[in-house]
């Protein structure tokens, strides 16, 4: 995914259904500094 807002609001993504056992959310770039500022990941079961 790109173009996430620097504004701090949550974004959605979806995927289809699977079963996993781990997840990795990796930032390659940023807009502005090397701070993401990344506090939290929500995943839900649908």
């Amino acid at each position: 995914m790109s173009g996430m807002d620097n504004s701090g609001t949550g974004r959605v993504v979806r995927f289809t259904p699977r079963t996993v056992t781990w997840t990795r959310f990796e930032i390659t770039s940023t807009a502005t500094n090397r701070n993401a500022g990344l506090s939290e990941i929500e995943v839900y079961r649908t």
